[in-house]
């Protein structure tokens, strides 16, 4: 089944770039850089390249194995690419023993931990509307009556005197123990328990995983929300995004019953599943308690990339960046926890964003990669074991498909470089423009590369001083260009990159890949303006760098065919 999710969906950049983590390729607008008839906002399809016609043909391949692997009745998987879907997958059974039952992409799993990342937005909708009395940073102490803090731990024999705080809980840093501490007849008596414990480490410290932490989060927000965390997850997340077929627990048999099997690896005997028959899923819900399916997942995991149609109406496009770009780094320097709730990873120069769950007969993931437009869901019908959660299902598939599409998108992006805006030629811009006080700059042009800098304010190039910059084209604009370095010329390595065993922390991050940009930033425009009688190319003006040239008058430049 293929799910449209709109022409609206905003494509995102795909690289990072380890010496100025600026996103390259894109325009201010978060397009494509694109002037040809296909527009590069279009998805990429299944058959875009061989390698990737491929490793989708061998999706169910790649999946059976893992079923056997993880002693699973059913898995599924489900990849989106700028908001269309570009592989799914789906094997093994519904029922056990019946071979009548296949896995759809409206088979139900339970989600598990995947449940933090809702309860995260219903955190930043709040914060955005305003009603979070010091945003993140609202104390737990603040929105929560009759919540008693947790034993501080001192550290030189200072104690913090600030409370838990929401950020702190959304991002596994509040050091609070991992489970709640037992079960209790009323909400009074756990509270007065969560008091009683004492925190792992100082607020901030460390992080600490902790499916306590998301529960409180969830609870605490509803006294701000005006609702339930059930109720706020289903009106305001879920039915807006086209959500229908999930839920923040199994409520009701309908519930039960659209879910497949799920079952114990080791001994293989299912899961007994029970509805609650309430819309009370208990307190510890907001951590772990929501189902889906793969078709809703999809549209989920495009909302958390910002490819969904109505996904504006959930959370502002900002807040979902946000969401990713706070990362609460590990010990390893490569990994963290992103605000959203994320588990981040730079990987082979980019950011991979994955969340994880597991509970008893299930297990699921998913998996954003925003700089190729990528979100995957996968999931299993079976508890975690040493296999891991998840992303034992979805890793086989992901690791080969990433470069696979970085590939084909690299191509795209080489291919329009040389493009020139329509009704303009090389001449128009090649030639060399003064600088007062500092020097020239020499602008160039390739058939096969375009137009380029190859003397200017970094030096000259050709006496192996400076970088040499292409002026890449902005999609509908006529005389605007961006400014970007360009990858051939950069080092290839970084200090400590020559080994190659990929034994040391950092080895993964050698890897250099599309246009570099410049380490000012990402906005560096460069805009030409001619003479309103001649139409002639006059002087060039670049509000990043600040400067102002003037073109020599009669100067063609250095034309290279």
């Amino acid at each position: 089944a293929q799910i449209a999710i709109g022409d609206n969906a905003v494509p995102q950049p795909y690289t990072y770039n380890l010496d100025q983590s600026v996103p390259c390729p894109r325009d201010l607008n978060n397009r494509w850089y694109s002037l040809s008839g296909d527009p590069s906002r279009t998805p990429i399809l299944s058959n875009a390249s061989n390698e990737i016609a491929s490793i989708v043909k061998s999706l169910n391949e790649t999946l059976r194995a893992q079923l056997v692997k993880l002693n699973a009745p059913s898995a599924s998987l489900i990849a989106v690419q700028n908001g269309a879907v570009l592989a799914e997958g789906y094997v093994g059974t519904a029922r056990i023993n019946r071979t009548d039952s296949p896995v759809t992409s409206q088979s139900g799993y339970r989600i598990a931990s995947n449940s933090k990342v809702f309860t995260s937005v219903m955190m930043f909708q709040l914060r955005d509307q305003g009603l979070l009395p010091n945003g993140l940073d609202t104390e737990v102490r603040q929105i929560y009556p009759g919540f008693q803090e947790p034993q501080h731990v001192s550290i030189g024999g200072v104690t913090s005197q600030r409370g838990i705080t929401l950020r702190a809980l959304g991002t596994h840093t509040s050091g609070l123990v991992r489970e709640i501490p037992g079960e209790f007849p009323n909400v009074r008596q756990l509270l007065a328990a969560i008091g009683n414990t004492t925190l792992l480490h100082p607020q901030f410290a460390a992080t600490h995983y902790s499916n306590l932490g998301f529960a409180l989060l969830g609870r605490a927000l509803e006294h701000v929300a005006g609702m339930t965390w059930e109720d706020w997850v289903s009106t305001k997340i879920l039915r807006p995004l086209g959500m229908l077929s999930s839920g923040p627990c199994l409520q009701t048999p309908a519930d039960v019953a659209l879910l497949v099997d799920g079952v114990d690896p080791v001994t293989g005997k299912k899961i007994d599943l029970h509805a609650t028959n309430s819309t009370d899923c208990g307190w510890s819900a907001p951590c772990g308690s929501m189902f889906s399916t793969p078709h809703d997942m999809a549209l989920w995991t495009s909302f958390l990339a910002g490819h969904h149609p109505s996904g504006a109406t959930v959370l502002d496009v900002a807040t979902l960046y946000e969401m990713r770009s706070g990362i609460h780094a590990q010990p390893d320097g490569i990994s963290g926890i992103a605000d959203g709730a994320f588990e981040a990873a730079f990987s082979h120069g980019r950011w991979t964003y994955n969340k994880l769950g597991c509970i008893d007969g299930y297990r699921s993931d998913i998996t954003l990669v925003p700089e190729l437009g990528l979100t995957v869901f996968a999931a299993a019908a079976s508890t975690c074991d040493t296999h891991g959660d998840g992303d034992a299902v979805a890793f086989p598939f992901v690791s080969q498909l990433v470069p696979a599409l970085a590939a084909v998108l690299e191509q795209r992006f080489a291919r329009d470089a040389s493009v020139l805006p329509p009704g303009v030629s090389a001449a128009d811009y090649t030639g060399t423009y003064c600088f007062d006080g500092i020097g020239a700059m020499v602008v160039t042009y390739n058939a096969s590369s375009g137009l380029a800098i190859t003397n200017g304010p970094q030096g000259d190039v050709r006496n192996g001083h400076g970088y040499p910059w292409s002026l890449y084209p902005i999609q509908g604009e006529k005389d605007t260009f961006r400014l970007l370095m360009r990858g051939d010329f950069a080092p290839k390595e970084f200090p400590g990159c020559t080994d190659h065993s990929g034994k040391w922390p950092g080895a993964n991050l050698c890897s250099i890949s599309c246009f570099r940009e410049m380490s000012r930033g990402d906005t560096e425009i460069l805009t030409f303006h001619r003479d309103v009688t001649t139409h002639k190319v006059t002087s060039v003006r670049s509000a990043g760098l600040g400067f102002f040239c003037t073109k020599h008058a009669g100067s063609t430049g250095k034309m290279k065919q």
